[in-house]
């Protein structure tokens, strides 16, 4: 008895509270590997372990097959699943590692987990363990699978309308409830020229997408190519789970001409349930990480993820804001690596700003993920939206789109709600427009442009980022202003305030041109800027001069007459243009 307990309290030590107190629980671990066996595939015969799709997209961007994309040494794997007491429940080639988890019960307990633990370590190809946490084991009863059959009735339908309807000529009418959000980011305007775009493929990774096919424009989920999978419960239903992600997904998908249009409806999306929505566990992360793999083998373009993490329900796996230091999490490292095989990765910033922990999360940390917080409808920072920067001082959030008293569409109807959840789609799709028109740009080009696109392109910080991108600029920027007959003054009609604060010129020959800028003081006007640059044919001149002096004034907390009633003055040889601004 005092060997057994001596054991037990040995094993308990060195892998911390391994376990939580329930008699019925189930603990998970990472099982790293030490090397792979690159004798049963080889990185010159990619088609042996790639999807073609997966492979092209590689070639467009020129992107090298290297050992990552290898699979984990199947032997390995067979040798784990022979280990009794033990499940194999994913494998990740990125970290040449597998998921493993172990039953608590009456026949296996904690004892003999240290021993099962022990047997693995001890194994020649096995690196190391990281323990994800222990989840008491709940049977909770779901909502039936079976699905009335009036929905696929309606599939057909959407996807008939969708056939034959015109290449997204839609007038601002047609976006009904949607329009407001989709106008700030210039979303109408890109959908006049990208078409069907059924080639580019979104992969929305959420809590679940329960009853997404009832919702008005997005019953053709049904559609019997649709790809699912789910993560969580490996049952690859993702119907009957959380609400969360259909609402993130009607941002994106729906079609409902006349009530509301997504900001992508026309793309092709794969759905992944990676989160437990009643729980905080770093198994969630390792979902992330395994989803990011199986998409990539898919081919997609795009994740569009309104998840993130950082505290967890067993606190000694919590992350810290020391750890934001782009690739330390799983799920961080795993965006990474999804954006260096080519696939754009757009990530929430969290809803922690005016909470204690303020931070953006994890994988909204990540060095090549692209982090949206949210404004509201007049541009403006919304208060709950998480700030950066990360550890070392790098911008975070990237961008804002809205995301305050947004329209979210629902089986219901719609109705009005919060969050960077919420935020993210609506920019994903913009971001997938301007991808699908400019299919040959490299990654990081499409994110330079938008932040050459953006409100505070020129002074971004840790609430902002670089701010409010305008994606029908940006595809101007990209594509090249016509200025053979005449000079381009861009002009956003539908601008909020820091849009409209921004200039952008490309004249058709050389010429000067003329900034100035006046105010009024005790009922005069005065000129507190001018000055005059020389600007070169075709170049774009772009100044944010107005931006910056409200923001220096702001700072130095100058007199209310000095930010209301300004006047900018752009003066050039075909013209003069101005702008009048209330500030409050």
């Amino acid at each position: 008895m005092f060997l057994r307990i001596s054991l037990l309290f040995f094993f308990v030590s060195i892998f911390g509270d391994l376990c939580a107190n329930s008699d019925d629980s189930t603990s998970y671990y990472l099982v790293y590997f030490k090397d792979k066996d690159f004798s049963q595939n080889n990185i010159e015969h990619p088609e042996k372990f790639l999807s073609l799709k997966s492979i092209e997209r590689r070639k467009k961007y020129n992107i090298k097959i290297d050992t990552f994309d290898l699979p984990v040494d199947q032997n390995y794997v067979d040798l784990l699943r022979s280990t009794n007491g033990i499940k194999v429940l994913g494998i990740s080639k990125w970290l040449n590692a597998a998921e493993i988890s172990i039953d608590i019960n009456e026949k296996q307990t904690k004892f003999d987990i240290g021993l099962i633990i022990q047997k693995i370590k001890s194994i020649s190809f096995v690196k190391k363990l990281k323990y994800l946490g222990t989840l008491e084991n709940t049977h909770m009863d779901k909502d039936s699978n079976e699905i009335d059959g009036i929905y696929y009735k309606k599939s057909k339908a959407l996807i008939d309308l969708k056939r034959d309807s015109l290449i997204c000529l839609f007038k601002d009418e047609d976006y009904g409830k949607s329009f407001d959000q989709n106008k700030f980011l210039g979303i109408p305007e890109l959908h006049q020229r990208t078409g069907k775009m059924s080639s580019f493929q979104i992969a929305v990774f959420d809590a679940g997408f329960r009853n997404a096919y009832k919702v008005s424009g997005m019953e053709d989920l049904l559609d019997s190519v649709q790809i699912v999978r789910d993560y969580v419960d490996h049952d690859n239903s993702v119907w009957e789970d959380d609400q969360h992600g259909c609402n993130v997904l009607g941002f994106l998908k729906t079609y409902n001409p006349g009530n509301y249009i997504g900001s992508a409806p026309f793309a092709n999306y794969t759905l992944i349930r990676t989160e437990n929505a009643n729980l905080e566990s770093l198994t969630e992360e390792v979902n992330w990480l395994l989803a990011a793999e199986f998409v990539d083998s898919l081919g997609v373009d795009l994740i569009s993820a309104s998840l993130g993490y950082h505290a967890f329900d067993e606190n000694q796996l919590s992350h810290n804001y020391e750890e934001s230091t782009g690739d330390s999490s799983i799920v961080s490292h795993a965006a990474n690596m999804a954006y260096k095989k080519g696939i754009m990765v757009v990530v929430s910033a969290g809803n922690e700003g005016n909470q204690s922990w303020r931070h953006i999360g994890f994988p909204a940390d990540a060095l090549n993920s692209l982090t949206v917080g949210a404004c509201d409808e007049k541009g403006y920072h919304a208060k709950f939206s998480s700030m950066g920067p990360t550890i070392e001082g790098r911008i975070k959030p990237d961008f804002l789109a809205p995301g305050y008293k947004v329209n979210v569409a629902a089986a219901y109807g719609f109705y009005a709600g919060n969050g960077t959840s919420y935020a993210t789609p609506i920019f994903s799709g913009a971001l997938a427009n301007l991808m699908y028109l400019n299919k040959n740009t490299s990654l990081d080009s499409i994110r330079s442009i938008i932040r050459n696109a953006s409100t505070h392109r020129h002074m971004p910080d840790s609430i902002y980022g670089y701010g409010i991108p305008d994606f029908d600029l940006a595809d101007h920027l990209l594509s090249g202003f016509d200025t053979i007959k005449r000079d381009v003054f861009w002009i956003n009609k539908h601008a909020v305030l820091f849009q409209d604060l921004n200039i952008y010129y490309t004249p058709s020959h050389n010429q000067n041109i003329k900034i100035t800028i006046t105010t009024t003081i005790k009922g005069k006007r005065k000129t507190i800027y001018r000055k005059t640059y020389l600007v070169e044919k075709g170049q774009v001149f772009d100044s944010d001069i107005m931006l910056q002096y409200l923001s220096e004034k702001r700072k130095l907390k100058k007199k209310k007459w000095q930010l209301s009633n300004l006047e900018l003055i752009f003066e050039t040889e075909s013209g003069t243009f101005q702008k009048s601004f209330q500030i409050k």
